[in-house]
C-alpha cells in the first residue's frame, strides 16, 4: 500500500479524499501549520531567549501568580506578578496598576521584541515595558505607545532624556494585534503591526534595558487591556526567515487575521 506524504506541502486544496480526511472547514483549504516557536529556543544569533505565554503561567483560583520564561535564557527571564491578574481566554487581563517583573534585565537592542496585546483604550499612554532602576543599572526606560496611538517611543533617562519616537501611520486602534519592535545597534528602531511596516527612526541607544513588562520606570500607568504573549528574537543567523515563521505561528495561535 502506498503512503501519501503531505508533510512538506504548504497548502492543499479541498477536493481529494486525502484532503477531505485532513480538513473539513468552510474555507475548503488546508494550510500546513507553522513550526512551533520552541524550534528556535536558544541564546545565540537567530534564536529566541525570551518567550512568555501569559495564560499558561502558574495560576491560583484563575489568577496568575508567576510566568516562566519558556525561551532559551531560562529562569533569568522568569516573571513575577505585581497585582491581581485574571486569566481571560489565551491571555491575562491587566489594569494600569498590574505589571510583571523580570528576574534579570533584558536588553532590547540587537533583538526584535514581539508583543501580542489587545489595548482596551489608547486614549492615554500604554507602557509596554521598561525599568525604574538606577542609572548605574542602565538608566530608567519607558517603552510605550503614546496617547492617541499615533507613535511608539523608546525613552531612556540616564541623566538626560534620550528618545527614539516612531510615528505610526495609521494610528493604532484598540484590537488584538502583534507589535514588533526591532532595535538595530547603530541602525534604526523600526515597528511592524500585524506584519505591516509602520515606521522607523535612528536608534540612539547602545543598550536599552527592561526589567518590567506592562510598566515603565514608574508603576501605576501600565497596559490597560489583555496581554497574550511577549518574546524576543536575537538578530543574526537565519533571522529574516525566523521573523516570518514566528509571525505565522502567532497568527495561527491568536487569530490575528494577518495574511498568510
Amino acid at each position: 500500500m502506498s503512503v501519501l506524504d503531505l508533510r512538506n506541502e504548504p497548502r492543499l486544496f479541498y477536493g481529494s479524499a486525502e484532503a477531505r480526511a485532513l480538513y473539513r472547514g468552510a474555507e475548503r483549504v488546508w494550510s500546513k501549520p507553522a513550526p512551533p516557536i520552541s524550534t528556535w529556543y536558544g541564546i545565540g544569533p537567530g534564536q529566541v531567549p525570551m518567550d512568555h505565554k501569559y495564560a499558561q503561567g502558574v495560576a491560583n483560583g484563575g489568577l496568575i501568580t508567576s510566568v516562566p520564561n519558556l525561551g532559551g535564557a531560562g529562569a533569568m527571564f522568569n516573571l513575577t506578578v505585581n497585582g491581581t491578574v485574571p486569566i481571560v481566554g489565551n491571555g491575562v487581563d491587566l489594569d494600569p496598576n498590574d505589571y510583571f517583573s523580570l528576574a534579570s534585565q533584558a536588553d532590547v537592542v540587537g533583538t526584535r521584541l514581539f508583543v501580542v496585546v489587545d489595548f482596551r483604550s489608547v486614549d492615554v499612554n500604554q507602557f509596554i515595558a521598561g525599568q525604574g532602576e538606577t542609572n548605574a543599572d542602565g538608566g530608567k526606560t519607558n517603552l510605550l505607545l503614546l496617547a492617541g496611538g499615533g507613535s511608539l517611543r523608546l525613552a531612556k533617562n540616564d541623566g538626560t532624556n534620550v528618545n527614539a519616537t516612531i510615528p505610526l501611520s495609521p494610528p493604532v486602534a484598540p484590537l488584538i494585534r502583534l507589535y514588533e519592535i526591532e532595535d538595530v545597534p547603530g541602525g534604526n528602531v523600526s515597528v511592524w503591526i500585524n506584519a505591516e511596516f509602520r515606521g522607523s527612526t535612528p536608534n540612539p541607544h547602545a543598550s536599552y534595558l527592561i526589567k518590567r513588562i506592562a510598566a515603565g520606570q514608574s508603576t501605576g500607568g501600565g497596559i490597560n487591556g489583555v496581554l497574550y504573549r511577549t518574546l524576543s528574537l536575537i538578530q543574526g543567523g537565519d533571522y529574516a526567515a525566523r521573523v516570518q515563521a514566528i509571525r505565522a505561528r502567532l497568527n495561527q495561535e491568536y487569530g490575528l487575521g494577518m495574511a498568510a
